[in-house]
């Protein structure tokens, strides 16, 4: 989740370089992800957990990333189009799940799957920070 989020704050323009406190209880101020994640929390693009985490070491899932996705490049849109495993999408995530459909920032595999709860790879990571950028 640490790497995404830097990922993600870097291609908004954010510099990890610049200083920062945590905004989360599990993600020390000496952190090397602690400004983009500062920064992701500050413009309203993640809020953590129940418990005032990040879960900074955690795998981040496909669900999860598009909530991150659909708030910072603030695709809001839908479709009628619904994934093959759409009963498998949390509902907390459905409408940013369609949001970044819609916007072309996510897609589905050969299936039609979108594959909610699986670990978002690197490969995909950057493929759909390119398909957000040219958004």
């Amino acid at each position: 989740r640490r790497d995404f989020a830097i990922m993600l704050a870097q291609s908004l323009g954010h510099s990890n370089d610049e200083l920062a406190t945590s905004p989360f209880k599990d993600v020390a101020d000496d952190d090397y992800g602690v400004s983009s994640i500062a920064y992701l929390y500050e413009q309203g693009i993640t809020a953590g957990d129940d418990k005032g985490n990040f879960n900074p070491d955690a795998n981040i899932t496909r669900q999860e990333a598009a909530i991150f996705l659909a708030r910072a490049f603030e695709a809001t849109g839908t479709t009628s189009e619904t994934f093959t495993d759409d009963a498998k999408i949390a509902s907390w995530a459905k409408e940013y799940v369609y949001a970044c459909k819609a916007a072309g920032i996510f897609n589905g595999d050969e299936k039609g799957n979108f594959n909610p709860t699986s670990t978002l790879t690197r490969a995909e990571a950057a493929s759909i920070m390119v398909n957000a950028l040219n958004k």
